[in-house]
C-alpha cells in the first residue's frame, strides 16, 4: 500500500480517540475484496469492446461510527480500494482495398488495474437482535485516483470520482468486547472516470469486507 495512503488513514483514526466519549460509537478497521468493473464505451465503434469481465483486488479501511443511536447512526470511512477491469475488444481489420474495415475483427485480451483512496460518508440503519445486528448502509462516495499500474490507458482517468454506495451486514460483540462482523457493499459511480471524444469509461464495484471494532 502506498505510504501516504497508510499515514493518512491512520491520522483519522487516532485524531478521532479523545472526542469518542462525547460522539463516537465505535471505531475500527474494515478488510476484503473487491470485485471492480469498468463500462468502457466506444463512441464510434458501439462494437469495439466485446466483453468486460470483473477484476478482482483488495479493500483495506478504517472506520469511526458516529452518534450512539439505537437505530441510526453515521459512518465516515476511508479505503485502500484496488479497481479497474478485465476486458476484450475486437479491433476492426483494414486493407488498402477497405479502408473503413473488412467486416472482419481481430480480438485482443486486456486488463486495467488502478489503485483508489476512497472516502464514502454513509447513514447505517440497524436492527438489534439477541446476540447480534443487521444493518443497512447508505450515502455518498468520493474516490481519489492515487495509482496507476496499467500504463498509458489510464493516464487521462479523473483524478476524481463521484458515487454511491450501499451494502448490508451483520456484527456481533458477544464473542468478546470487540465487534465483529461482515457487510457486502456495491459502489457505482455516478459520472464518468474517463470522458473523451472517443470513448468514455466508468468504474463500478463490489466489495466482500471482514468487520474489527471497538
Amino acid at each position: 500500500m502506498n505510504k501516504k495512503v497508510f499515514v493518512i488513514m491512520a491520522i483519522m483514526i487516532f485524531y478521532s480517540i479523545p472526542i469518542r466519549a462525547q460522539l463516537i460509537k465505535s471505531l475500527g478497521v474494515k478488510g476484503g475484496l473487491s470485485y471492480a468493473s469498468q463500462d468502457w464505451k466506444s463512441m464510434d465503434q458501439p462494437n469495439y469492446f466485446d466483453e468486460i469481465k470483473l477484476r478482482q483486488g483488495y479493500d483495506i479501511a478504517f472506520y469511526a461510527e458516529w452518534f450512539n443511536q439505537p437505530l441510526v447512526s453515521l459512518l465516515t470511512e476511508i479505503h485502500y480500494i484496488q479497481k479497474g477491469t478485465k476486458w476484450k475488444i475486437n479491433i476492426p481489420i483494414t486493407t488498402v482495398q477497405f479502408p473503413d474495415g473488412t467486416g472482419q475483427f481481430l480480438s485482443v485480451s486486456g486488463e486495467t488495474w488502478a489503485d483508489y483512496l476512497s472516502i464514502p460518508l454513509l447513514a447505517k440503519v440497524q436492527y438489534d437482535l439477541e446476540g447480534y445486528s443487521t444493518y443497512l448502509v447508505v450515502g455518498p462516495r468520493f474516490d481519489y485516483f492515487i495509482n496507476n499500474h496499467t500504463g498509458s490507458v489510464l493516464e487521462n482517468f479523473s483524478k476524481w470520482d463521484f458515487g454511491g454506495t450501499i451494502g448490508i451486514g451483520f456484527e456481533t460483540n458477544s464473542i468478546s468486547s470487540f465487534i465483529f462482523g461482515a457487510e457486502f457493499r456495491y459502489s457505482p459511480n455516478f459520472q464518468n472516470s474517463l470522458s473523451t471524444p472517443y470513448v468514455t469509461a466508468k468504474n463500478n464495484s463490489m466489495e466482500i469486507l471482514l468487520v474489527v471494532g471497538y
